[in-house]
């Protein structure tokens, strides 16, 4: 075959859950059964084995909720059902020079990693699709 002139790197990345609820948009958490089905340590591999994504971290907190007193005041609450969940990844992503001069990442060969993209992750129980909030890392 042909070789692979793409480097391959590893990235460091902070991503949230977002799941929207058109009935209640004011909350965007997770079920709480969500959150905990995930593991620190879990793994994506390829379809040869190599480890493509790793849960490194997990932090779960109470869903931020925009309420609205009978004043009509905004405040945001937090909500007793619904779980905010934020993740590090390590991931195994492919480095691409664009036409701009800057570097772009990329994941399973199509998935672009950069800020508000969403990161799909299969594990062995849930698939789930974190949005990337922040880069924490390229190497």
């Amino acid at each position: 075959g042909v070789p692979d002139a793409t480097k391959t790197r590893e990235m460091l990345v902070e991503t949230r859950m977002i799941w929207n609820n058109e009935v209640f948009p004011e909350t965007s958490g997770v079920p709480a059964y969500v959150a905990e089905t995930i593991g620190v340590g879990e793994q994506t591999k390829d379809s040869l084995g190599n480890v493509l994504i790793t849960i490194v971290d997990k932090r779960v907190e109470p869903a931020e909720k925009i309420v609205t007193d009978a004043q009509g005041n905004i405040f945001v609450s937090r909500d007793p059902l619904k779980k905010d969940v934020f993740l590090t990844l390590k991931l195994r992503v492919k480095e691409v020079e664009s036409e701009n001069n800057y570097n772009e990442y990329y994941l399973f060969d199509d998935v672009r990693v950069n800020i508000n993209n969403s990161i799909p992750i299969h594990l062995e129980n849930i698939s789930i699709y974190p949005q990337v909030t922040k880069i924490l890392e390229v190497r």
